[in-house]
């Protein structure tokens, strides 16, 4: 039996074959974070700092967004998924936005660190039926912790977890569960997946991306990667019945997906997906999304990422 995937973004046989451009849109709206994780994709400030001047970027207005928004629509998507490069809840808009997607009548997947989120927020968020993306790295404090740069912060996951568990965000299969796997919680990894599936949570576990502010030393051996997807593989057809070949970044998941997602930064910067953020392609401001994402180098760059294909084989090895 297929495994669960998040509701949003849990495309059909029909949707893969339905010959639109894009599924789905990755915005980020804000480039502060309330936390410091070392393994962030963004060399942004933190909001405890002061921000430097980025070569006199403007970052794009809330009206611009939607009309990216409007763009991708037309181009066939199905979904929104709202991230950073900071914490999306710091935005100011975010309700505004939010509602503004809704009256699309598109989906909505949020990415939270959830420090933030109240009972309040969440259950304005509910009412809307937007997918949330948490985060939790470890249930040992002090590697969670270290991992997030921030000392307490496991616990606070911990209850919000519960809280959005409570309130039926993961029956509804609305929940994910944003892991990374790197040498520090590579052992304890199974236990995150298993705790995931007992409480209907969507395991979003994935290999930490070398880039950002990641280092070399987080990195695995791929031996030892390939040995527990193919592990946590196992674990899911012993114990829950669900068969999934381990060959995504995201366990479980579906990779045909990364073929139709592009992502636009703060400043208009198109790219394919997050794992390439020095490769974009244009910027929104200058051309359209139709010409950028049909462009040359943007085709190109779906075609070589390592989302579009079984990262588990060789460099030299046959794609499938």
């Amino acid at each position: 039996m297929k495994p669960p995937f998040l509701e949003a973004i849990d495309f059909s046989e029909k949707d893969f074959e339905s010959n639109v451009l894009l599924l789905e849109l990755r915005i980020h709206v804000i480039e502060e974070c309330n936390l410091k994780c070392v393994y962030c994709l963004s060399n942004a400030p933190f909001i405890s700092k002061k921000r430097k001047k980025e070569n006199n970027k403007t970052k794009l207005s809330l009206d611009e967004i939607k009309n990216n928004i409007k763009q991708a629509k037309d181009l066939g998507i199905k979904v929104v998924s709202i991230t950073g490069s900071g914490e999306p809840l710091l935005y100011k808009n975010l309700k505004e936005l939010i509602e503004f997607i809704k009256n699309l009548d598109l989906k909505i997947v949020l990415f939270t660190n959830s420090l933030l989120l109240s009972k309040e927020l969440a259950e304005w968020l509910d009412e809307r039926n937007v997918n949330l993306i948490v985060k939790l790295n470890s249930f040992v404090p002090e590697i969670n912790d270290k991992l997030v740069g921030l000392k307490g912060a496991q616990r606070v996951f911990l209850e919000k977890i519960k809280m959005l568990v409570e309130m039926g965000f993961a029956k509804d299969r609305r929940l994910a569960l944003n892991s990374i796997i790197c040498k520090d919680n590579y052992q304890e990894i199974p236990d995150l997946f298993i705790f995931c599936r007992k409480n209907g949570i969507i395991p979003w576990i994935e290999v930490v991306t070398i880039t950002g502010r990641a280092k070399e030393e987080m990195k695995l051996p791929k031996e030892k990667i390939e040995a527990l997807y193919k592990n946590l593989s196992e674990i899911d057809k012993k114990q829950f019945c669900y068969e999934w070949i381990p060959d995504s970044p995201i366990v479980g998941a579906d990779r045909r997906r990364y073929k139709f997602v592009a992502q636009i930064d703060i400043f208009g910067n198109v790219y394919h997906t997050d794992a390439n953020i020095t490769d974009e392609v244009g910027n929104i401001r200058n051309k359209s999304l139709y010409d950028l994402i049909t462009s040359e180098k943007f085709i190109k760059l779906r075609d070589r990422d390592k989302h579009s294909r079984n990262f588990l084989e060789k460099e030299n090895g046959k794609r499938k």
